[in-house]
């Protein structure tokens, strides 16, 4: 439907090769008007339907409860994440090797690519040869707009399940506007996504995190914990003082962990997925071996317990209440009302915005998108003077 080929107004100002070029959905996002709202639709439409539905028929029982009892009981070789389940989280002590690679170049700044190793190392020492077979989930990725001179306040942007294609992912976060805003933005590419996935999985069409593969599941959440900080040290080290996150759906699910790990500079969740437990319990519940799951003994106590490690509810938020905004969408049906009532009940009620309409992309043509803008200018981030010309989209 739309072209990659590079534009003579694509705001590129470095000589780069057409495959280095920034994709018409990313440029759209700096120049908006009609062609970003038709993307926007066409986007949309695309995740409209999107479920986390799954076949059950690999799932294999015994091995999970081995998963469950790892997860939820104290053994020698580590201590009892029931009761403390922030110490499953890995805290890295100095910011990472960033390779940087200039990849577009902007009139007051540029777009950089950022590849670092990823730390993380398996909790679940059964999961250790699977993990470190993934050789391209070993290198956690991130295109960061940032401008040139003194840092600025920079938003890490976490996608969704299924995404990771950075121009999918550009518009679902608009990264042009607020990089016009005065923000630096960073969009991270979570595990077994993007660039982190093995070709055979692309070609699989197989996303595998989150899964039924409850031990890669929790593997995983530790280990975007661990790219996240990673990457907030980077930033640091870069002179950068205000971090803050912006996540959709699984990405809001992450970045409400992360809020409630760190205390972060904000945290704006849109759509947020915060139960996973309920989400793998109405999958289990449709399947046509409910009954014999059940007998077997999988119920959703046990699932709460076996994901409350990484469950933002299991947690005590450690950003600020008035620097948190949840965003939800009241037609949404992926992500039901409850799942970001829930968050918002467990954070105190801070600041809660509905919109119209579902999924990922229609919050762009929301007015809760000028809301969050409201937001950041109420916190001292940005200036209502810079902002951008507004699109066609309407409310």
């Amino acid at each position: 439907m739309f072209k990659d080929t590079p534009e003579p107004a694509d705001y590129c100002v470095v000589d780069s090769s057409p495959e280095n070029r920034l994709s018409q959905f990313e440029r759209l996002t700096l120049t908006g008007g009609v062609e970003l709202d038709r993307a926007l639709a066409w986007i949309s439409k695309q995740f409209g339907s999107f479920s986390y539905q799954t076949k059950l028929e690999s799932l294999a029982v015994e091995k999970f409860f081995d998963a469950a009892r790892f997860y939820t009981e104290p053994s020698p070789s580590h201590i009892d994440w029931m009761k403390h389940p922030g110490k499953f989280f890995e805290r890295p002590s100095k910011a990472p090797a960033v390779q940087e690679t200039t990849f577009h170049g902007l009139q007051d700044g540029e777009v950089v690519d950022l590849s670092f190793a990823s730390t993380y190392k398996p909790q679940n020492p059964d999961f250790e040869k699977d993990f470190y077979a993934c050789t391209p989930n070993l290198t956690s990725y991130a295109r960061m707009w940032r401008h040139h001179g003194a840092a600025r306040p920079t938003i890490v942007a976490i996608h969704g399940w299924s995404m990771g294609d950075q121009r999918v992912n550009s518009l679902a976060f608009m990264p042009g506007f607020f990089y016009q805003l005065g923000f630096d933005v960073a969009l991270i590419e979570l595990p077994y996504h993007g660039r982190r996935r093995s070709p055979g999985e692309r070609a699989a069409n197989a996303f595998l995190f989150p899964s039924i593969d409850v031990v890669r599941t929790n593997e995983a959440m530790g280990q975007v914990i661990s790219d996240l900080r990673n990457l907030g040290l980077y930033l640091n080290a870069r002179g950068v003082k205000e971090v803050g996150c912006m996540g959709m759906s699984l990405g809001a699910y992450v970045g409400s962990l992360w809020a409630a790990l760190d205390t972060l500079s904000f945290c704006v969740p849109i759509v947020p997925m915060v139960s996973m437990a309920e989400v793998a319990w109405e999958i289990i519940t449709r399947d046509e071996n409910f009954a014999e799951l059940r007998e077997a003994g999988l119920t959703l106590d046990l699932l709460q317990e076996t994901y409350g490690v990484h469950c933002p509810l299991t947690h005590i938020p450690q950003t600020p209440k008035d620097r948190m905004l949840i965003i939800a969408g009241i037609g949404d049906k992926i992500v039901p009302p409850r799942q970001p009532r829930l968050l918002w009940e467990h954070w105190k009620r801070p600041h809660l915005l509905w919109f119209r309409g579902g999924h990922v992309a229609q919050f762009k043509r929301s007015k809760a998108f000028a809301e969050v803008v409201g937001f950041f200018e109420g916190l001292g981030l940005t200036d209502a003077r810079s902002k951008p010309a507004p699109s066609t989209a309407s409310s």
